[in-house]
């Protein structure tokens, strides 16, 4: 599979059926944000998701973001709800789909966040671009823009 094989795109409610059965698979609940404008993405090959993650606000977040000299309510992101099918991991689709998304998104925001729940994905999230953000309670990641 090559990227060029690859779908980047908003989720809507036509995608309710993939998007619950990847739900269940990830544990998370991207369903609640289908048709809320460039929240829900996923990742579709031969119009089968694959992958999805979830960009909106930064506004109802913990500390962790908080405290970070850059936070802005009015102006960061939160990424989360990030997961890609076993058998298409480590294939370059997660970082593809993050890197298409968050370019999207991205120029008209500071800093996007991320809290992952597992330590070991904090090097697939490095290749992204995100720098660890200094915080004892838990892993916490950001992207900053390039220019304001």
């Amino acid at each position: 599979m090559q990227t060029s094989e690859l779908e980047i795109r908003s989720l809507f409610s036509c995608d309710a059926d993939q998007v619950r059965a990847m739900d269940e698979a990830s544990d998370f609940c991207l369903e609640q944000w289908l048709d809320d404008d460039e929240y829900g993405w996923g990742v579709l090959y031969q119009n089968k998701l694959i992958g999805y993650c979830s960009v909106g606000g930064a506004d109802d977040v913990g500390h962790d973001i908080t405290d970070d000299p850059d936070y802005n309510s009015c102006d960061s992101l939160l990424l989360s709800d990030v997961y890609v099918n076993p058998e298409y991991r480590h294939q370059g689709v997660g970082t593809y789909m993050l890197s298409h998304v968050l370019d999207k998104v991205q120029p008209e925001y500071a800093t996007v966040y991320c809290c992952p729940n597992r330590y070991e994905l904090e090097s697939f999230y490095k290749g992204v671009g995100f720098v660890l953000t200094d915080t004892s309670d838990s892993l916490c990641i950001t992207m900053k823009r390039r220019s304001k």
